[in-house]
């Protein structure tokens, strides 16, 4: 048995306990595909089993069997763990049995309130635990309506498992759900739209799930779509080889690609190939059809049989294109997957249709039908109006095309910046290539507002890059504003075109902003400061007349730190204490979880409250406020946090120096010169870091050398007298 899979043995002969006796053999004979030491040796595990009404319940079944098959094959007692307590609950009942282990229904016995909750227990090999605990933490990072929320987990004391605990989903799987419900054609599609969408979410986290199909997607009792069991997923930058085998291997045959057959790394592709084969079985109720491949253990889907179980052509077109043997031939995304579904709901064209001009026609028609009756009485005298009709189809028809190929091209250069060093230089030069690129698509498509708000999108990139002083650039600022007034062009000329008012207000002003801060920068502070203060007023009036509540004003918060840093070099303390005062009241109004952008934006907010403190020489308020803002972000490795760390180490330094306690500011300055060490060597080429580093090059080779300094002149090399020179770039040339 050495030369055969484990989990193999494992996975067929569970199978087969779910067959009736006289219908097992002839189902194994199916699936072990002609391998017949792999049927020797279920077929004995199945006959020891059939012999002996309490298999599996005691050890004297496997003495005959190798140690570690016995291991792998011995089922734990699923009743130990009820009524036993697990955190602030007690375990009531067995649920069921999941991917990799049993759920049991618990409720929290604490008295503190009342809930019923799900807990999943595994305690099988030390891979199978792992794996259980890359569950949790796949469900902890995925906050989303539509996942299982995870509540707690923890292992056992000695090592012999783990758990966690989730809420409790009290409904149907999808496809018992559609039966009972009796739900139409368009509602069952709806509901795949939704888990595209959800799946999308979940690859955006870089988590692939691995195991879609219907038992591991529930509908509760509201109605809601919930997504289970992420025990075999995998993290998109988990480091695999491709080509690489798997032990452990696992997977549901009949709804996995033929990559997942071959025992590949996984990707994206193998989740819409599941959801491909999901839509066939939830339209037509009808499992899919299977068939044997000699080069795998298992059946495989077989997609020509099972695609005739959709009635729809345009369905099916969606589950060939899904299925496609070729990965780079099915949905490049979840979401395009279920857009093509909102598409046939809608009476679009569905891209995996093909977009050929009758097609399109009859989708118009069918689309607009009252507007075609009238055509079809007065067709004699409306030949120009059809012609017309078509001539702007196919120019709407090639800006869609445009504008997809475009977005393509986005996430391709997100992705190739993301797997490359964060050398600038080469961040540039990708960044240049991309908009080379999209200047010559948005020429086939000049009146397409998408097109056009990506290609300021690549601009404002390419313009931080280039110049921005407030972020890892290359030190070109004339060239980084130049770029930021051309993005900034194309925003206010689409502003009264978009269909989102406000994203494209917000947009418009967060690059003026740069513009701004650019011209303040470069020594004109008080013209960039009136720019902004217009464009901030200008925004709290949209906001108005939109009835925005001041909560959903997050995007003014910057614009109100950013001013306030600006009254910082015009020494106007009480104006900036001001503006720091108004986005401290926006930022109190708001609920968490933030995203990124929204995180680095509240850092930027305490961070300045902790420079004004320093600059009205209010040390212990500063001092609390720079600590506050280590403890938060000291554990958070985007360059932003990181620069932010090692300014405030830089005030807090000052700050010892003030109460004459030089090997403190020693230490401080030890743990800001390491923050730039470490971000030179991440982001070579970034002119941000080489001149901070030669701003305490001198100080840094004194005490390297064991040089005796004087406060006084440690005082001068931390910049305490002149705070601006440490805190975020000062002006480049004062007027």
């Amino acid at each position: 048995m050495d030369d055969l899979d484990y989990d193999i043995i494992e996975d067929l002969f569970c199978r087969c306990l779910e067959k009736k006796t006289d219908e097992q053999l002839i189902w194994l004979r199916k699936h072990c595909n002609k391998n017949e030491k792999l049927f020797y040796e279920v077929a004995s595990l199945l006959k020891a089993h059939n012999d002996s009404s309490d298999f599996l319940s005691t050890p004297i079944q496997f003495e005959t069997l190798d140690s570690n098959l016995q291991n792998k094959i011995r089922q734990p007692d699923s009743n130990k763990y009820i009524g036993k307590k697990l955190g602030a609950y007690q375990i009531d009942r067995l649920l069921g049995k999941g991917g990799m282990g049993y759920v049991y229904l618990a409720h929290r016995y604490d008295g503190e309130y009342e809930r019923e909750v799900a807990i999943k227990i595994v305690e099988f090999s030390h891979l199978e635990s792992l794996q259980f605990k890359r569950e949790r933490q796949i469900l902890a990072q995925l906050q989303h309506p539509n996942i299982v929320t995870l509540l707690d987990g923890g292992s056992f004391d000695n090592n012999s498992g783990s758990y966690f605990i989730m809420e409790r989903i009290k409904g149907l799987n999808i496809d018992e759900y559609i039966k009972v419900k009796q739900l139409s054609t368009k509602q069952i599609v709806q509901l795949l739209i939704q888990l595209g969408n959800v799946l999308h979410d979940a690859h955006q986290h870089g988590v692939i799930h691995c195991d879609i199909k219907p038992a591991n997607i529930m509908i509760n009792e509201d109605g809601i779509l919930k997504l289970l069991d992420f025990g075999i997923s995998q993290l998109l930058n988990t480091p695999q080889q491709e080509g690489s085998l798997t032990k452990n291997f696992a997977l549901t045959p009949e709804y996995a690609s033929p990559r997942r057959h071959q025992q590949l790394p996984p990707m994206i592709s193998d989740d819409i190939f599941s959801l491909g084969i999901l839509l066939s079985h939830i339209l037509s109720g009808e499992f899919p059809d299977t068939r044997i491949s000699e080069y795998t253990a298992y059946p495989e889907p077989d997609i020509e049989k099972t695609a005739q179980h959709i009635k729809n052509y345009e369905l099916r077109c969606i589950f060939i294109k899904a299925t496609h043997p070729d990965e780079q031939y099915r949905y490049s995304s979840a979401k395009g997957f279920a857009d093509d579904l909102y598409n046939w709901i809608n009476r679009r064209p569905v891209n995996a249709v093909g977009h050929n001009m009758a097609y399109l026609l009859k989708k118009h028609i069918r689309r607009n039908w009252r507007y075609w009756s009238l055509v079809s009485i007065l067709i004699l005298s409306s030949i120009t109006v059809i012609i017309v009709w078509l001539n702007n189809a196919r120019l709407e028809r090639e800006s869609i095309q445009t504008q997809h190929t475009i977005e393509g091209m986005l996430d391709d250069l997100d992705k190739t910046l993301e797997s490359l060093p964060k050398t600038v230089l080469i961040r540039k030069k990708l960044i240049e290539i991309a908009d080379q690129r999209i200047r010559k698509h948005s020429e086939r498509a000049p009146n397409n507002i998408n097109i056009k708000k990506i290609q300021a999108d690549i601009l404002t990139r390419l313009a931080d890059v280039t110049g921005y002083p407030y972020t890892l650039n290359q030190g070109n600022t004339e060239g980084a504003l130049k770029l930021y007034k051309k993005a900034l062009q194309i925003y206010e000329s689409i502003i009264d075109s978009s269909t989102d008012l406000i994203e494209a207000e917000v947009k418009a002003a967060d690059t003026l902003r740069r513009v701004a801060e650019l011209i303040a920068y470069q020594g004109d502070i008080l013209t960039g400061l009136q720019m902004l203060q217009k464009k901030r007023r200008h925004l709290i009036d949209v906001y108005n007349n939109a009835n925005i509540p001041i909560k959903k004003r997050f995007p003014l918060i910057i614009l109100y730190v950013v001013e306030a840093h600006g009254y910082f070099h015009l020494n106007q303390l009480d104006k900036a204490e001001a503006s720091l005062k108004k986005a401290k009241q926006i930022a109190s109004t708001s609920q968490p979880p933030y995203d990124t952008d929204s995180n680095l934006i509240l850092a930027f907010m305490h961070e300045e409250t902790g420079h004004l403190a320093f600059l009205k020489k209010q040390y212990k308020r500063a001092e609390q406020e720079y600590v506050a803002v280590i403890k938060k972000y000291q554990h958070n490795d985007l360059w932003q946090h990181q620069t932010r760390l090692a300014r405030t180490h830089n005030g807090l330094a000052c700050i010892a120096l003030v109460d004459n306690e030089t090997l403190l500011a020693q230490q401080h300055f030890q743990a800001l010169w390491q923050a730039y060490i470490d971000l030179k060597k991440k982001y070579p080429n970034a002119k941000t870091i080489e001149s901070r580093i030669k701003l305490y090059q001198n100080l840094h080779n004194k005490l390297k050398n064991k040089e005796k300094i004087s406060i006084k002149e440690l005082n001068k090399a931390l910049h305490c007298d002149t705070p601006l020179d440490f805190m975020l770039p000062p002006v480049k040339h004062h007027k």
